[in-house]
């Protein structure tokens, strides 16, 4: 197996990490230039296979060698670059900031991030600007592989008579019909994992067995060069984050890639090749792997400042520091360690090193997140099974040896106003029950789907809150419920400001409407079923109003003004009651509706979150009122509290 170094591979390296850079810093034109990352993994597996091969048919291969060669290869640079950004984190960051930035640095030091990552959110979320270690989910795929790969080529030379080829392509096929399954079903985990990527670091192993004849002509050479660039340019051209990834769509990067390198055999350099084998070129392919590590922190650190898109100037400001941290990091990092004259360590004493380091730095991780405590977060996360059948017992709020005699149902808005239900319950010797499950609005017959994908789409909204009616139905002891939600994302579809990228889809299962309908009449539509089935069941309805929606995070605001107050100069986060009014438009107007029945009371905590300017108030005596971008804190709860007291006292005196 010829394994001579090609240059056009460092300039398709070059390709992968531009793209990534460019669409991480909002340059027109990358929309998808996540698809770098695919290209790296086709490299990646290639390089590694051909290199394995060789030393197999050599009988050299050595598993310590081979894992030897990784730690030389990833841990240098990697390690210099989580301490700068907890550093930097640290400062930043607001006590939840801080816990998760300790768990990020756990899970990359261990190499299971991409796991770590997937049960937070998706890649594409603005919670991301809160995770300068994000990007390590692609090295813990890749590490997390190559735990396996090596020992399957080994049983594959030694047991099946080195039938490579088949048993890759038998793999991969699999793989990526797992990944094609998994998008429509499970798009977090499909996203993030192993099982589903490997089939991308397999297409390029199964290039480098060499089974594949070389194109024979000059012309057909080009040709194939030619279109997988074409495929490349087009994935990152025209896929976008909401684009369904990675499944069927990955594979333009991945047989662009694959056809590139094919294509280009070291003998005769096709017009790709000699392009991509430029030397400005093929540099920024050897500092790909230190430009892949940097730029993310800086774009994310400097994204989470500004709170505004970014100029022009930041842009360019990310880009040249971002190549020139590399540069320092591939000079003075990683080349040293990856050269075994400039750094003579024995494999025992290098085994030895990499496990006390990330000994280390794991330990500390776990220390950041047990030192850490969040006074503005609401730490009320009780909330349904989704199988009824096996619910015995729902959460309970309020004074203990009390028959609940409300019920509190709704998503994770409805939640957060269990700290001021608490507080009421506390005044008036009552108890209720938590019928609440994330992004899960109180909207009978209406199935709530969020794009792009994301773990909530797990949940069938419809059949949950069937069940939760049937469970009120069972105890007629409960003769309050109190309907709260994040009602604006779903009746408008979308969320809001900073995160205005993620849509809300309604769909209404009891099928009363012919084609798709929109969200405004199919919000309305569910609240009116869930309102009369509840009257119908001779239930007193409350329904709150939603308190403004910020848009931004408040906590990581207001520590911004505190600490870096030249970055959000002029910035005013604040919403408008007039923009309040124009978001929950339809929604007043339905609640106004429903309010005219005898048994409805509408509840307006959103009265007490504006001031005497009608602007929205995101902090009172120096306490902020919202956890995050939209929901309230502990003390926020708390600051409306009041707005309950006449439905607590009528629950008290009948």
């Amino acid at each position: 197996m010829n394994v001579n170094y090609r240059a056009d591979i460092d300039g398709l390296r070059a390709v992968a990490v531009l793209a990534v850079l460019f669409f991480h810093t909002d340059i027109p034109g990358f929309s998808g230039g996540f698809v770098g990352v695919d290209i790296f993994f086709v490299i990646s597996g290639f390089l590694i296979t051909s290199i394995i091969l060789k030393e197999l048919q050599e009988n050299k291969f050595s598993i310590a060698r081979f894992y030897e060669r990784r730690i030389r290869r990833i841990f240098p640079a990697l390690f210099p670059m989580i301490v700068l950004s907890s550093i930097a984190g640290l400062y930043l960051f607001d006590p939840s900031g801080c816990r998760e930035l300790g768990s990020s640095i756990t899970s990359t030091t261990l190499f299971y991030s991409n796991i770590f990552f997937m049960l937070k959110s998706g890649y594409f979320e603005p919670q991301s600007l809160q995770r300068p270690l994000l990007h390590t989910w692609s090295l813990a795929v890749e590490e997390q592989f190559y735990i396996f790969f090596p020992l399957a080529m080994i049983i594959a030379s030694r047991y099946f008579k080195k039938q490579y080829f088949p048993l890759l392509l038998i793999t991969a096929l699999i793989s990526l019909l797992v990944s094609i399954y998994g998008l429509s079903h499970h798009p977090g985990a499909t996203f993030y994992l192993v099982p589903t990527r490997a089939w991308e670091l397999l297409a390029g192993s199964i290039l480098a067995l060499g089974v594949l004849p070389t194109p024979s002509s000059y012309w057909l050479q080009n040709i194939l060069s030619l279109t997988g660039l074409g495929f490349i340019f087009y994935s990152i051209t025209f896929y976008t984050s909401t684009t369904p990834f990675p499944g069927l769509n990955a594979l333009a990067p991945v047989l662009g890639a694959s056809f590139i390198i094919w294509s280009n055999p070291n003998e005769r350099k096709t017009i790709v090749s000699t392009l991509l084998s430029l030397k400005p070129i093929v540099f920024i392919g050897l500092i790909s792997y230190s430009l892949y590590l940097w730029h993310w922190p800086i774009v994310a650190f400097t994204k989470y400042i500004t709170f505004r898109p970014l100029e022009g100037y930041q842009k360019l400001f990310i880009i040249v520091a971002s190549v020139a941290l590399a540069t320092l990091s591939w000079w003075y990092v990683e080349r040293p360690f990856r050269i075994k004259q400039k750094v003579v360590l024995e494999r025992k004493r290098i085994f030895a090193i990499s496990a006390i380091i990330m000994a280390a730095f794991s330990g500390f991780g776990l220390i950041i997140q047990l030192m850490t405590t969040d006074k503005n977060a609401y730490n009320y996360t009780a909330q349904l099974p989704e199988n009824f059948n096996n619910l015995s017992v729902a959460p309970t709020l309020g004074a203990k040896n009390v028959t609940p005699s409300f019920a509190l149902w709704g998503d994770s808005h409805a939640r957060s106003f269990i700290p001021a239900l608490e507080e009421e319950c506390k005044k008036y010797t009552l108890s209720g029950v938590i019928l609440t499950h994330d992004s899960a609005p109180p909207l009978l017959g209406i199935d709530v789907k969020t794009l792009p994908d994301n773990t909530y789409n797990t949940l069938d909204k419809a059949q949950y809150n069937k069940g939760v009616l049937d469970y009120l139905k069972q105890h007629p002891e409960i003769k309050t419920i109190i309907l709260a939600s994040r009602w604006a994302a779903y009746s408008t579809g979308s969320s809001y400001k900073e995160e205005d990228y993620l849509v809300y889809s309604l769909k209404d299962t009891y099928r009363e409407y012919n084609g798709k309908q929109l969200n405004s009449i199919l919000f309305k539509t569910g609240l009116s079923r869930t309102v009369n089935a509840l009257i119908a069941m001779d239930r007193k309805v409350i329904i709150v109003g939603d308190v403004p929606e910020i848009g931004y995070n408040v906590p990581r605001y207001s520590l911004i003004q505190k600490k870096l107050p030249f970055a959000v100069k002029g910035v005013d986060i604040r919403p408008s009651i007039a923009e309040y009014n124009q978001r929950n438009r339809e929604v007043q107007e339905t609640l106004n509706e429903l309010a005219k029945h005898k048994n409805v009371t509408v509840i307006h905590t959103e009265s007490k979150m504006f001031d005497e300017h009608g602007m929205g108030k995101i902090a009172f005596q120096g306490e902020l009122l919202y956890s995050d971008d939209d929901h309230l804190s502990t003390f926020g709860s708390l600051y409306v509290a009041s707005s309950f007291d006449k439905v607590f006292k009528d629950m008290k005196n009948k």
